[in-house]
Protein backbone atom coordinates (compact mmCIF):
# COMPACT_ATOMS: atom_id res chain seq x y z
CA UNK A 1 0.00 0.00 0.00
CA UNK A 2 1.29 3.52 -0.93
CA UNK A 3 0.84 6.41 1.09
CA UNK A 4 1.30 10.07 0.31
CA UNK A 5 1.42 12.66 2.40
CA UNK A 6 0.96 16.29 0.99
CA UNK A 7 0.68 19.80 2.52
CA UNK A 8 -3.45 19.14 3.35
CA UNK A 9 -3.73 15.32 2.72
CA UNK A 10 -2.95 11.55 3.96
CA UNK A 11 -3.80 9.53 0.79
CA UNK A 12 -3.72 5.35 0.69
CA UNK A 13 -2.80 5.26 -2.61
CA UNK A 14 -4.17 2.67 -3.09
CA UNK A 15 -5.93 1.39 0.11
CA UNK A 16 -4.78 -3.00 0.07
CA UNK A 17 -6.74 -4.33 2.99
CA UNK A 18 -4.57 -2.76 6.08
CA UNK A 19 -6.51 -1.83 8.72
CA UNK A 20 -5.33 -0.06 11.92
CA UNK A 21 -7.92 0.66 13.71
CA UNK A 22 -8.70 -2.85 14.82
CA UNK A 23 -10.48 -5.69 13.79
CA UNK A 24 -11.84 -5.61 9.86
CA UNK A 25 -13.65 -2.96 9.87
CA UNK A 26 -12.19 0.21 10.58
CA UNK A 27 -9.73 1.94 8.09
CA UNK A 28 -7.48 4.04 9.93
CA UNK A 29 -6.16 7.22 8.16
CA UNK A 30 -3.41 9.19 10.18
CA UNK A 31 -3.63 13.10 10.26
CA UNK A 32 -0.16 12.97 12.82
CA UNK A 33 1.41 15.52 9.82
CA UNK A 34 -1.32 17.40 8.84
CA UNK A 35 -1.07 20.76 11.54
CA UNK A 36 -4.50 19.40 13.25
CA UNK A 37 -5.41 20.82 16.59
CA UNK A 38 -8.78 19.57 17.69
CA UNK A 39 -11.19 22.12 19.83
CA UNK A 40 -11.96 21.16 23.18
CA UNK A 41 -15.38 21.43 22.91
CA UNK A 42 -15.71 20.31 18.82
CA UNK A 43 -12.98 17.71 18.11
CA UNK A 44 -13.93 17.75 14.32
CA UNK A 45 -12.93 21.33 14.01
CA UNK A 46 -9.23 22.58 14.86
CA UNK A 47 -8.68 25.61 16.94
CA UNK A 48 -7.83 27.66 13.31
CA UNK A 49 -11.10 26.66 12.08
CA UNK A 50 -9.79 23.53 10.21
CA UNK A 51 -12.54 20.80 9.47
CA UNK A 52 -11.35 17.27 7.46
CA UNK A 53 -12.79 15.82 4.68
CA UNK A 54 -12.94 11.78 3.80
CA UNK A 55 -12.82 10.55 0.18
CA UNK A 56 -13.44 6.81 -1.63
CA UNK A 57 -12.66 7.19 -4.51
CA UNK A 58 -13.50 10.96 -4.67
CA UNK A 59 -16.34 10.43 -3.48
CA UNK A 60 -16.49 13.27 -0.58
CA UNK A 61 -17.95 10.77 2.12
CA UNK A 62 -19.92 13.14 4.57
CA UNK A 63 -21.14 12.83 8.22
CA UNK A 64 -24.66 13.87 9.35
CA UNK A 65 -23.06 16.56 11.52
CA UNK A 66 -21.59 17.91 8.79
CA UNK A 67 -24.32 20.06 8.43
CA UNK A 68 -23.19 22.06 11.49
CA UNK A 69 -20.38 23.55 9.07
CA UNK A 70 -22.08 23.43 5.02
CA UNK A 71 -22.75 26.97 5.87
CA UNK A 72 -18.88 27.63 5.58
CA UNK A 73 -17.47 28.54 2.24
CA UNK A 74 -15.60 25.82 0.24
CA UNK A 75 -16.72 23.29 3.42
CA UNK A 76 -19.67 21.45 0.58
CA UNK A 77 -18.81 20.00 -2.66
CA UNK A 78 -18.97 22.54 -5.82
CA UNK A 79 -22.51 20.73 -6.86
CA UNK A 80 -23.65 19.94 -3.49
CA UNK A 81 -26.20 21.72 -1.24
CA UNK A 82 -26.69 21.29 2.02
CA UNK A 83 -30.14 19.10 2.99
CA UNK A 84 -30.56 19.03 -0.62
CA UNK A 85 -28.59 17.69 -2.94
CA UNK A 86 -25.03 15.48 -1.70
CA UNK A 87 -22.10 13.89 -4.00
CA UNK A 88 -24.26 15.31 -6.79
CA UNK A 89 -27.25 13.82 -5.79
CA UNK A 90 -31.06 14.87 -3.95
CA UNK A 91 -29.66 13.57 -0.79
CA UNK A 92 -30.60 15.14 2.86
CA UNK A 93 -28.43 14.54 5.83
CA UNK A 94 -30.05 11.81 7.42
CA UNK A 95 -28.85 9.52 4.22
CA UNK A 96 -25.56 9.53 6.31
CA UNK A 97 -24.65 8.87 9.97
CA UNK A 98 -22.15 9.59 12.48
CA UNK A 99 -20.34 6.88 12.17
CA UNK A 100 -19.42 6.53 8.59
CA UNK A 101 -15.77 7.98 10.04
CA UNK A 102 -14.94 9.15 13.95
CA UNK A 103 -12.00 11.05 15.46
CA UNK A 104 -9.78 9.50 17.49
CA UNK A 105 -7.67 12.62 18.96
CA UNK A 106 -5.60 9.98 21.31
CA UNK A 107 -3.95 8.59 18.27
CA UNK A 108 -4.50 11.33 15.81
CA UNK A 109 -6.40 9.08 13.21
CA UNK A 110 -9.37 9.41 11.48
CA UNK A 111 -11.06 5.97 11.64
CA UNK A 112 -13.19 4.98 8.60
CA UNK A 113 -15.94 2.06 8.65
CA UNK A 114 -17.05 0.06 6.01
CA UNK A 115 -20.10 -1.40 7.82
CA UNK A 116 -21.11 2.10 8.74
CA UNK A 117 -20.78 3.06 5.09
CA UNK A 118 -22.71 0.14 3.48
CA UNK A 119 -25.70 0.76 6.04
CA UNK A 120 -26.42 4.25 4.80
CA UNK A 121 -28.60 5.61 1.85
CA UNK A 122 -26.39 7.53 0.24
CA UNK A 123 -23.43 4.88 0.09
CA UNK A 124 -24.63 1.72 0.60
CA UNK A 125 -26.03 -0.34 -2.36
CA UNK A 126 -28.78 1.12 -2.87
CA UNK A 127 -27.19 4.40 -3.51
CA UNK A 128 -23.45 5.39 -4.43
CA UNK A 129 -22.38 1.54 -3.70
CA UNK A 130 -18.57 2.14 -2.21
CA UNK A 131 -17.12 -0.62 -3.30
CA UNK A 132 -14.01 -1.52 -1.10
CA UNK A 133 -12.48 -4.42 -2.97
CA UNK A 134 -8.75 -5.15 -2.37
CA UNK A 135 -8.16 -6.38 -6.02
CA UNK A 136 -7.25 -4.42 -8.98
CA UNK A 137 -10.01 -1.92 -8.10
CA UNK A 138 -8.91 -1.08 -4.83
CA UNK A 139 -10.04 2.01 -3.87
CA UNK A 140 -7.97 5.27 -2.91
CA UNK A 141 -8.61 6.69 0.29
CA UNK A 142 -8.22 10.19 1.06
CA UNK A 143 -7.91 12.32 4.42
CA UNK A 144 -8.15 16.25 3.35
CA UNK A 145 -7.52 18.82 5.52
CA UNK A 146 -9.46 22.36 4.75
CA UNK A 147 -11.03 25.49 6.17
CA UNK A 148 -14.05 25.40 6.71
CA UNK A 149 -14.59 28.54 5.87
CA UNK A 150 -12.67 31.01 3.38
CA UNK A 151 -15.11 33.83 3.25
CA UNK A 152 -14.77 34.87 6.85
CA UNK A 153 -11.69 34.16 9.37
CA UNK A 154 -11.32 31.43 11.94
CA UNK A 155 -10.25 34.61 14.81
CA UNK A 156 -11.91 37.71 14.90
CA UNK A 157 -10.05 40.27 17.53
CA UNK A 158 -12.04 42.83 19.24
CA UNK A 159 -10.70 46.07 20.27
CA UNK A 160 -9.24 46.69 23.65
CA UNK A 161 -9.37 42.67 24.05
CA UNK A 162 -6.82 41.08 25.53
CA UNK A 163 -4.30 40.07 22.99
CA UNK A 164 -2.86 36.03 23.82
CA UNK A 165 -0.19 34.11 21.34
CA UNK A 166 -3.30 31.60 21.26
CA UNK A 167 -5.25 33.96 19.26
CA UNK A 168 -2.21 35.03 17.21
CA UNK A 169 -1.23 31.79 16.62
CA UNK A 170 -4.93 30.51 15.43
CA UNK A 171 -5.11 33.55 12.99
CA UNK A 172 -1.53 32.91 11.35
CA UNK A 173 -2.33 29.46 11.29
CA UNK A 174 -5.63 29.79 9.69
CA UNK A 175 -3.82 32.52 7.18
CA UNK A 176 -1.09 29.71 6.18
CA UNK A 177 -3.53 26.30 5.88
CA UNK A 178 -5.51 29.05 3.43
CA UNK A 179 -2.37 29.41 1.41
CA UNK A 180 -1.46 25.87 1.75
CA UNK A 181 -5.03 24.76 0.45
CA UNK A 182 -4.34 27.30 -2.31
CA UNK A 183 -1.23 25.98 -3.14
CA UNK A 184 -2.36 22.61 -3.49
CA UNK A 185 -5.21 23.46 -5.72
CA UNK A 186 -2.69 24.94 -7.73
CA UNK A 187 -0.12 21.82 -7.70
CA UNK A 188 -3.58 20.02 -8.55
CA UNK A 189 -4.45 22.03 -11.82
CA UNK A 190 -3.09 21.13 -15.13
CA UNK A 191 -0.23 22.99 -15.50
CA UNK A 192 0.40 24.25 -18.47
CA UNK A 193 4.23 23.42 -20.47
CA UNK A 194 5.91 26.83 -22.17
CA UNK A 195 8.21 24.45 -23.14
CA UNK A 196 6.01 22.20 -25.10
CA UNK A 197 3.25 24.27 -25.08
CA UNK A 198 0.66 22.03 -23.79
CA UNK A 199 -1.19 21.62 -20.72
CA UNK A 200 -0.40 18.71 -19.10
CA UNK A 201 -2.47 15.90 -17.01
CA UNK A 202 0.17 14.37 -14.76
CA UNK A 203 0.23 13.18 -10.76
CA UNK A 204 1.79 16.83 -8.91
CA UNK A 205 5.29 16.23 -8.35
CA UNK A 206 5.60 13.61 -10.92
CA UNK A 207 5.48 12.89 -14.56
CA UNK A 208 3.31 10.27 -14.19
CA UNK A 209 0.02 10.82 -16.30
CA UNK A 210 -3.55 10.81 -14.69
CA UNK A 211 -7.02 10.50 -16.55
CA UNK A 212 -8.95 13.60 -17.09
CA UNK A 213 -13.10 12.57 -15.63
CA UNK A 214 -15.93 14.30 -15.88
CA UNK A 215 -15.60 15.68 -19.65
CA UNK A 216 -18.49 16.79 -20.73
CA UNK A 217 -19.58 15.47 -24.56
CA UNK A 218 -17.86 17.81 -27.16
CA UNK A 219 -20.11 20.69 -29.21
CA UNK A 220 -17.17 22.09 -31.08
CA UNK A 221 -14.61 20.61 -33.44
CA UNK A 222 -12.02 21.72 -30.92
CA UNK A 223 -13.34 20.11 -27.83
CA UNK A 224 -11.95 17.05 -25.57
CA UNK A 225 -13.66 14.06 -26.21
CA UNK A 226 -14.68 11.64 -23.71
CA UNK A 227 -14.60 8.05 -23.55
CA UNK A 228 -18.53 7.47 -24.09
CA UNK A 229 -18.51 9.59 -27.23
CA UNK A 230 -14.90 8.11 -29.13
CA UNK A 231 -16.86 4.45 -28.16
CA UNK A 232 -20.12 5.39 -30.47
CA UNK A 233 -22.56 7.53 -28.98
CA UNK A 234 -21.86 9.82 -31.80
CA UNK A 235 -21.43 9.34 -35.46
CA UNK A 236 -17.98 9.39 -35.34
CA UNK A 237 -16.54 6.35 -36.43
CA UNK A 238 -13.31 5.08 -34.70
CA UNK A 239 -10.89 2.05 -35.53
CA UNK A 240 -8.59 1.88 -32.79
CA UNK A 241 -10.30 -1.14 -31.22
CA UNK A 242 -10.73 -2.85 -34.74
CA UNK A 243 -7.82 -2.02 -36.69
CA UNK A 244 -7.09 -6.07 -37.52
CA UNK A 245 -10.45 -6.07 -39.28
CA UNK A 246 -9.84 -2.69 -40.95
CA UNK A 247 -6.49 -4.22 -42.19
CA UNK A 248 -9.11 -7.00 -43.71
CA UNK A 249 -11.23 -4.79 -45.55
CA UNK A 250 -8.34 -2.52 -47.03
CA UNK A 251 -7.28 -5.92 -48.56
CA UNK A 252 -10.02 -5.86 -50.29
CA UNK A 253 -10.72 -3.29 -52.17
CA UNK A 254 -9.22 -4.13 -55.85
CA UNK A 255 -11.24 -4.60 -58.70
CA UNK A 256 -11.75 -8.47 -58.51
CA UNK A 257 -12.71 -8.85 -54.78
CA UNK A 258 -15.69 -9.04 -52.85
CA UNK A 259 -16.12 -5.56 -52.33
CA UNK A 260 -15.97 -4.65 -55.64
CA UNK A 261 -18.84 -7.48 -56.25
CA UNK A 262 -20.73 -6.37 -53.79
CA UNK A 263 -20.72 -2.56 -55.00
CA UNK A 264 -21.64 -4.13 -58.12
CA UNK A 265 -25.69 -5.30 -56.65
CA UNK A 266 -26.06 -2.67 -54.87
CA UNK A 267 -29.78 -1.96 -55.77
CA UNK A 268 -30.25 -6.05 -55.01
CA UNK A 269 -29.00 -5.48 -51.32
CA UNK A 270 -31.00 -1.78 -51.48
CA UNK A 271 -34.11 -4.40 -52.14
CA UNK A 272 -33.20 -6.51 -49.63
CA UNK A 273 -32.52 -3.89 -47.13
CA UNK A 274 -36.06 -2.26 -47.40
CA UNK A 275 -37.90 -6.02 -47.30
CA UNK A 276 -35.99 -6.25 -43.79
CA UNK A 277 -39.46 -6.17 -41.96
CA UNK A 278 -40.62 -9.41 -43.92
CA UNK A 279 -37.23 -10.77 -43.98
CA UNK A 280 -37.31 -10.75 -40.41
CA UNK A 281 -40.48 -11.91 -40.74
CA UNK A 282 -39.57 -15.32 -42.48
CA UNK A 283 -36.26 -15.46 -39.98
CA UNK A 284 -38.59 -16.02 -36.50
CA UNK A 285 -40.33 -19.48 -38.87
CA UNK A 286 -37.34 -21.53 -38.90
CA UNK A 287 -39.29 -24.79 -37.47
CA UNK A 288 -41.70 -24.08 -39.93
CA UNK A 289 -39.89 -23.67 -43.00
CA UNK A 290 -37.44 -27.07 -42.02
CA UNK A 291 -40.77 -28.69 -42.09
CA UNK A 292 -41.67 -27.98 -45.47
CA UNK A 293 -38.29 -28.73 -46.41
CA UNK A 294 -38.87 -32.57 -45.78
CA UNK A 295 -39.41 -34.67 -48.39
CA UNK A 296 -42.86 -35.97 -48.16
CA UNK A 297 -43.38 -31.88 -47.80
CA UNK A 298 -41.48 -31.44 -51.03
CA UNK A 299 -43.10 -34.30 -52.70
CA UNK A 300 -46.96 -32.88 -51.50
CA UNK A 301 -46.04 -29.24 -53.03
CA UNK A 302 -44.53 -30.92 -56.19
CA UNK A 303 -48.20 -32.87 -56.58
CA UNK A 304 -50.09 -29.55 -55.82
CA UNK A 305 -48.07 -27.85 -58.27
CA UNK A 306 -49.49 -29.80 -61.39
CA UNK A 307 -51.87 -28.60 -63.95
CA UNK A 308 -54.87 -30.27 -62.80
CA UNK A 309 -54.61 -29.83 -58.62
CA UNK A 310 -53.79 -25.78 -59.79
CA UNK A 311 -57.06 -25.98 -62.08
CA UNK A 312 -59.12 -27.73 -59.29
CA UNK A 313 -57.38 -24.62 -57.06
CA UNK A 314 -58.72 -22.19 -59.64
CA UNK A 315 -62.07 -23.73 -59.55
CA UNK A 316 -62.60 -23.87 -55.65
CA UNK A 317 -61.37 -19.90 -55.65
CA UNK A 318 -64.88 -19.24 -57.53
CA UNK A 319 -67.22 -17.02 -55.46
CA UNK A 320 -70.09 -19.72 -55.44
CA UNK A 321 -68.22 -22.28 -54.35
CA UNK A 322 -66.63 -20.32 -51.63
CA UNK A 323 -70.45 -19.50 -50.94
CA UNK A 324 -70.56 -23.16 -50.54
CA UNK A 325 -68.18 -24.05 -48.81
CA UNK A 326 -68.89 -21.10 -45.76
CA UNK A 327 -72.29 -22.93 -45.68
CA UNK A 328 -70.73 -25.86 -44.89
CA UNK A 329 -68.60 -24.54 -42.20
CA UNK A 330 -71.84 -23.26 -40.20
CA UNK A 331 -72.50 -25.04 -37.03
CA UNK A 332 -75.45 -26.87 -37.87
CA UNK A 333 -73.98 -28.39 -41.01
CA UNK A 334 -70.27 -29.27 -38.87
CA UNK A 335 -72.46 -30.82 -36.15
CA UNK A 336 -74.44 -32.99 -38.91
CA UNK A 337 -70.93 -34.09 -40.61
CA UNK A 338 -69.96 -35.11 -37.21
CA UNK A 339 -72.73 -37.15 -36.55
CA UNK A 340 -72.46 -38.90 -40.14
CA UNK A 341 -69.17 -39.51 -39.40
CA UNK A 342 -69.88 -41.58 -36.35
CA UNK A 343 -68.95 -45.52 -36.74
CA UNK A 344 -72.41 -46.70 -37.14
CA UNK A 345 -72.82 -44.78 -39.76
CA UNK A 346 -69.77 -44.76 -41.78
CA UNK A 347 -70.04 -48.49 -41.35
CA UNK A 348 -73.98 -48.63 -42.86
CA UNK A 349 -72.51 -46.56 -45.88
CA UNK A 350 -69.52 -49.13 -45.99
CA UNK A 351 -72.04 -51.42 -46.67
CA UNK A 352 -74.29 -49.85 -48.97
CA UNK A 353 -71.26 -49.66 -50.73
CA UNK A 354 -69.91 -52.86 -50.86
CA UNK A 355 -73.24 -54.10 -51.98
CA UNK A 356 -73.12 -51.88 -55.37
CA UNK A 357 -72.62 -53.94 -58.42
CA UNK A 358 -72.90 -51.27 -61.01
CA UNK A 359 -76.31 -52.87 -62.80
CA UNK A 360 -79.67 -51.38 -63.53
CA UNK A 361 -81.16 -54.65 -61.99
CA UNK A 362 -83.47 -54.35 -59.10
CA UNK A 363 -82.89 -57.50 -57.35
CA UNK A 364 -79.59 -56.98 -56.61
CA UNK A 365 -77.46 -54.83 -54.47
CA UNK A 366 -77.71 -51.11 -53.73
CA UNK A 367 -80.59 -51.45 -56.56
CA UNK A 368 -82.39 -53.31 -54.91
CA UNK A 369 -82.14 -51.36 -51.80
CA UNK A 370 -83.18 -48.52 -54.05
CA UNK A 371 -86.02 -50.19 -54.86
CA UNK A 372 -86.99 -51.27 -51.53
CA UNK A 373 -86.32 -47.43 -50.25
CA UNK A 374 -88.77 -46.40 -52.99
CA UNK A 375 -91.36 -49.30 -51.83
CA UNK A 376 -91.28 -47.61 -48.81
CA UNK A 377 -91.83 -44.16 -49.81
CA UNK A 378 -94.99 -44.50 -51.58
CA UNK A 379 -96.25 -47.23 -48.87
CA UNK A 380 -95.32 -43.77 -46.60
CA UNK A 381 -97.53 -41.43 -48.74
CA UNK A 382 -100.47 -44.57 -48.71
CA UNK A 383 -100.20 -44.83 -45.01
CA UNK A 384 -100.06 -40.83 -44.63
CA UNK A 385 -103.94 -41.54 -46.19
CA UNK A 386 -105.59 -43.66 -43.88
CA UNK A 387 -107.49 -42.92 -40.93
CA UNK A 388 -105.47 -43.12 -37.72
CA UNK A 389 -106.83 -45.86 -35.19
CA UNK A 390 -106.00 -43.32 -32.44
CA UNK A 391 -109.31 -41.31 -33.50
CA UNK A 392 -109.34 -39.02 -37.01
CA UNK A 393 -111.01 -36.67 -39.02
CA UNK A 394 -112.89 -38.00 -42.51
CA UNK A 395 -112.53 -35.90 -45.53
CA UNK A 396 -115.22 -38.26 -47.06
CA UNK A 397 -117.69 -41.59 -46.81
CA UNK A 398 -116.48 -44.53 -45.26
CA UNK A 399 -117.35 -48.11 -46.84
CA UNK A 400 -117.76 -50.91 -44.83
CA UNK A 401 -117.27 -54.34 -45.11
CA UNK A 402 -120.94 -55.60 -44.34
CA UNK A 403 -122.98 -55.37 -41.37
CA UNK A 404 -121.94 -55.40 -37.98
CA UNK A 405 -121.69 -58.96 -36.26
CA UNK A 406 -119.84 -57.83 -33.22
CA UNK A 407 -121.26 -55.34 -30.48
CA UNK A 408 -118.05 -52.55 -31.22
CA UNK A 409 -118.17 -53.33 -34.98
CA UNK A 410 -118.80 -50.00 -37.06
CA UNK A 411 -122.51 -50.47 -38.77
CA UNK A 412 -123.12 -49.57 -42.34
CA UNK A 413 -126.22 -47.54 -43.40
CA UNK A 414 -128.50 -50.51 -44.45
CA UNK A 415 -127.75 -51.87 -41.10
CA UNK A 416 -128.69 -48.84 -39.18
CA UNK A 417 -132.33 -48.71 -41.65
CA UNK A 418 -133.74 -52.06 -41.00
CA UNK A 419 -132.88 -51.71 -37.24
CA UNK A 420 -135.11 -49.04 -37.44
CA UNK A 421 -137.71 -49.97 -39.78
CA UNK A 422 -137.99 -53.25 -37.09
CA UNK A 423 -138.25 -51.01 -34.12
CA UNK A 424 -141.12 -48.59 -35.57
CA UNK A 425 -142.97 -51.43 -36.52
CA UNK A 426 -143.06 -53.63 -33.25
CA UNK A 427 -144.22 -50.00 -31.80
CA UNK A 428 -147.12 -50.21 -33.82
Amino acid sequence: MSTDVTLTSYILNPWTGTYHGGGTDLIALSYADLDYIPSANDPYKSTSGDVFKVYVNGIRIYRTDDQNYAGGNGFLEDTDSSGIELNDRPAVWTDTSNTVWTIDTATQKILLSKSAIAATTLYGSSGLAIDFTTSSTAPIIELRRAVQDLKTPAVDFSNASILTEQDLDNSAKNVFHVAQQAVISTENAMLYDSGSDTYKSTQPGTSTPKRISNVATPTSANDAANKDYVDGSSATQTVAGSIANVNAVAGQITPTNNIATVAGIASEITAVANDATDIGTVAGQETEIGRLGTADAVADMAILGTDDVVNDMNKLAHDDVINDMNVLGTDDVVNDMNVLGTTDNVTNMQTLADRYDGTTDQTTGTNLNIANINTVATNIATISAKVSKSGDTMTGALTLSGAPTADNHASTKAYTDSQATALALALG
